[in-house]
């Protein structure tokens, strides 16, 4: 993720330089202006050789990327595979409950270890719902409240190259939120549970203490009084 997200930003300085060097050619063209054509002959020039560069060695991209050159392969044999004539594709066998309970944990995992906080709150949120369709109301309160202690802390996707940090931080309190399905079915799971009043904001806190990471705003208890106060703005 991090050399994508490098990538890109080297594109997008390419191009600016590239079109802004167009741009002073550009009007060199229309006013004559000497002292305006070999600042833009320069930036048409360089920003030309680096989206070139850039061209010629993301050609080379999947073969540094197995994982993501095997994914794509596995794509193209499914795709010929549904369109062979007389052929049909047989239907994938009904997945356990066990065993999307542990694709989850596995992916919740992926995305801890890769700094996407933002992607293992939705993790969580589908381990949540997960959990309530399986009668396990207590499980699911303590899930969505950990979802909903993400959500008010503004949980990103930054990655751990804390490089990108000053920019884009891995929680950020202006993108603080609940989303109002989420609290609806935190409420309905805290009921079934027998969680009223103060025993809910205990219970609450209890679960959100478990998600130690350093770089987390506020706490668990500013972050409930947060939350009611976003819910009662709502």
């Amino acid at each position: 993720m991090g050399r994508l997200f490098k990538r890109a930003l080297a594109w997008f300085f390419a191009l600016v330089l590239f079109v802004n060097g167009l741009g002073v050619a550009t009007t060199w063209a229309a006013t004559k202006d000497v002292g305006m054509l070999a600042p833009g002959l320069v930036m048409l020039v360089l920003g030309g050789l680096w989206c070139a560069h850039l061209y010629r060695t993301g050609k080379g991209y999947k073969a540094r990327n197995p994982k993501e050159e095997s994914q794509a392969t596995t794509r193209v044999e499914v795709f010929t595979e549904v369109r062979t004539p007389g052929r049909l594709k047989e239907p994938k066998p009904p997945i356990s409950p066990d065993q999307k309970w542990a694709e989850l944990q596995q992916e919740a995992m992926d995305c801890a270890k890769d700094g996407m906080w933002g992607l293992y709150s939705n993790v969580l949120r589908e381990q949540a719902e997960f959990l309530r369709k399986e009668g396990k109301a207590r499980n699911a309160f303590d899930t969505y409240s950990r979802v909903l202690y993400l959500d008010v802390n503004g949980a990103s996707n930054a990655g751990n190259d804390k490089a990108y940090w000053a920019d884009s931080p891995p929680f950020d309190l202006e993108f603080s939120m609940v989303a109002p399905m989420i609290y609806a079915n935190f409420v309905k799971c805290a009921e079934q549970s027998g969680l009223h009043g103060d025993a809910r904001k205990e219970a609450f806190i209890a679960s959100s203490k478990r998600m130690r990471n350093k770089n987390i705003p506020i706490g668990p208890e500013a972050a409930w009084d947060k939350i009611l106060d976003k819910v009662l703005r709502a």
